[in-house]
């Protein structure tokens, strides 16, 4: 006898069951962390999907929402209206620039990841 479950074979098909399912878990968690750590690999600086080349750059900006310009619009706007002398709005306004490009080239490696480690 095991945890909660007792001799009846009804018990013993469960526990077997959950067995199953929390191994077939743990083999997931474990792709998930290979796939996000070859991702990881992959826009570090000099790789395949680093985001800070001009035409990476380019095509991350170029792939935002309307959602995420007009954030950027924003925070570049407030920024401007400060005369550039505010570090607070100037960090907002970088911040408004890397995060989409960043989330942009780590989405497009984690796919690279998937499709090579299946």
């Amino acid at each position: 006898m095991a945890g909660c479950f007792g001799n009846h074979p009804e018990d013993r098909a469960r526990e077997r069951e959950l067995n199953r399912y929390l191994d077939e878990q743990d083999k997931d968690e474990q792709y998930a962390e290979r796939v996000e750590s070859y991702a990881k690999e992959l826009i570090g600086e000099g790789e395949e999907f680093y985001p800070f080349t001009p035409s990476a750059v380019n095509e991350a900006l170029s792939e935002m929402s309307s959602g995420q310009l007009s954030v950027l619009a924003a925070c570049l706007a407030e920024a401007e209206s400060q005369g550039t002398k505010n570090d607070h709005a100037n960090h907002i306004a970088l911040t408004a620039v890397l995060m989409p490009i960043k989330e942009y080239w780590l989405n497009a490696a984690i796919q690279h990841a998937k499709e090579h480690l299946e």
